[in-house]
């Protein structure tokens, strides 16, 4: 079977589609809704949740359902016809300026990618079954944030030309896939006759697995929490965290920094490279060390460490603080992605892995909806500068303004700097409230493991 060579073709497959979806998750968010920001669309971060949870639905959706048939259709068709419709998806939002239009973009980016992941990961997970799981899945991660420094590398050259250039060059990544797809083997072989399998059968066996059911809903909790690690934190960045003294320190070159209302910072790709620079380095050794441990035991350990990690990055504006929250964060990430598709690749049976995997999803289903639409909601309310610059305006002075100008018209109200005025904010409309439900449902996910600790292990 070649298994070993096979897998090798899975992970860089995996990496070129990983560096094309970075690229857009890294500059969608601030695209969309960052007013300050030249070339954006200027929608609400409402209006990019609903964009980001029509994405997340349509994919988790055509995941779930399709999970049940990647099994019989074989891998190569399945990932020919989802990397075509991630190219036709990637060109679509490079030049749909309109709401509707890009909504519609990022559902055939969604169809794309719902196809993709069982295909590949049930493939994965068909390789892993002899002891190799966690050396299979740490090293699924760690192609995949070996693409994210890639192609962040890449975002720098790219955004300078605009965003389109950058979300146009995701669908260029994508083409390298094609003959690499090419030399896959399908990983069985079936008889003449192909049985289809029925969608409700699919999910009577799904719902009958209590053991994998009950880990996918608590899990849930932790892809809330990942979405908006990805969705949110580019715009708190932008809006809250000073880096003007590591820049100053450090003497940091041009293509590592942004110019903002407030001075020159470090850009917000560059503190996202922190993240998948740690997981190249420590994913093995992390992967090895754990792998000790019980498989549940390992995940709390992970989520707790996500959750402390996501309760420092909204604590202050200091730059060291968000640093420490991101090597914190990570160090969850690392165990916990990995771990939880290992323990669900262990317990699908043979030749059902696809279907198993698609199962998985079912918790970034969950997460993704229903964390991308409420993390827009809430950081409208209670995270955005220009909103809270608004809601200062009408409560200090009586005065009503557009969001656009409300931090200029505080400042000089207050008689004070733009960086200045972000601080009196931060310290008096509290920010880190956009954090909190997230942090709360996290807590709750812990909890339940421990309890599911209890009665599985």
């Amino acid at each position: 079977m070649h298994s070993n060579s096979q897998v090798k073709l899975l992970l860089f497959i995996q990496f070129f589609m990983q560096a094309a979806l970075w690229i857009v998750m890294i500059e969608l968010p601030i695209y969309l809704s960052q007013d300050d920001a030249s070339g954006s669309l200027l929608w609400s971060h409402t209006q990019k949740g609903f964009i980001f949870f029509t994405w997340v639905f349509i994919q988790n959706i055509t995941n779930i359902i399709f999970g049940a048939y990647a099994d019989k259709f074989g891998v190569k068709k399945s990932l020919y016809l989802s990397q075509s419709l991630l190219v036709i998806g990637y060109l679509s939002i490079s030049f749909a300026s309109e709401y509707y239009l890009f909504l519609i973009s990022v559902s055939i980016l969604g169809v794309g990618f719902g196809i993709f992941k069982p295909s590949l990961e049930g493939c994965l997970s068909f390789y892993s079954k002899n002891n190799n799981s966690h050396k299979i899945w740490s090293s699924f991660l760690l192609f995949i944030n070996i693409a994210v420094i890639s192609s962040t590398i890449l975002i720098v050259y790219l955004e300078k030309i605009s965003y389109q250039a950058a979300f146009i060059g995701s669908a260029i990544i994508i083409l390298f896939n094609f003959p690499l797809i090419y030399f896959l083997k399908e990983r069985m072989q079936f008889g003449d006759v192909i049985i289809q399998p029925s969608i409700i059968t699919s999910f009577k066996t799904a719902f009958a697995d209590k053991r994998m059911i009950y880990l996918v809903l608590i899990m849930s909790g932790f892809t809330i929490m990942y979405i908006n690690f990805y969705q949110m934190l580019p715009n708190y960045i932008y809006d809250w965290v000073d880096t003007s003294d590591l820049v100053a320190f450090l003497s940091l070159p041009q293509f590592m920094t942004t110019t903002t209302e407030s001075g020159v910072m470090l850009s917000y790709q560059m503190i996202y490279f922190i993240n998948p620079f740690l997981v190249i380095i420590f994913i093995k050794l992390i992967s090895n060390y754990t792998h000790k441990y019980h498989n549940i035991t390992a995940l709390t350990i992970g989520l707790i460490l996500v959750c402390v990690g996501c309760f420092l990055v909204g604590l202050t504006q200091l730059s060291i603080i968000l640093l420490l929250a991101i090597i914190i964060y990570t160090s969850g990430e690392m165990i916990v992605r990995p771990k939880f598709q290992e323990i669900i690749s262990e317990m699908s049976p043979v030749n059902k892995e696809s279907q198993y995997i698609s199962f998985l999803h079912i918790s970034y289903a969950v997460g993704y909806m229903s964390g991308s639409l409420s993390g827009g909601m809430i950081y409208d309310k209670f995270g955005e500068k220009a909103h809270l610059a608004q809601k200062a305006l009408q409560a200090e002075f009586g005065v009503n303004v557009e969001s656009k100008t409300a931090m200029l018209e505080l400042s000089q109200k207050l008689g004070m700097t733009f960086s200045e005025t972000t601080t009196y904010l931060f310290n008096n409309y509290n920010p880190f409230y956009s954090w909190l439900p997230f942090i709360f449902i996290l807590s709750i996910s812990i909890i339940s493991l421990v309890f599911y600790n209890k009665k599985y292990a």
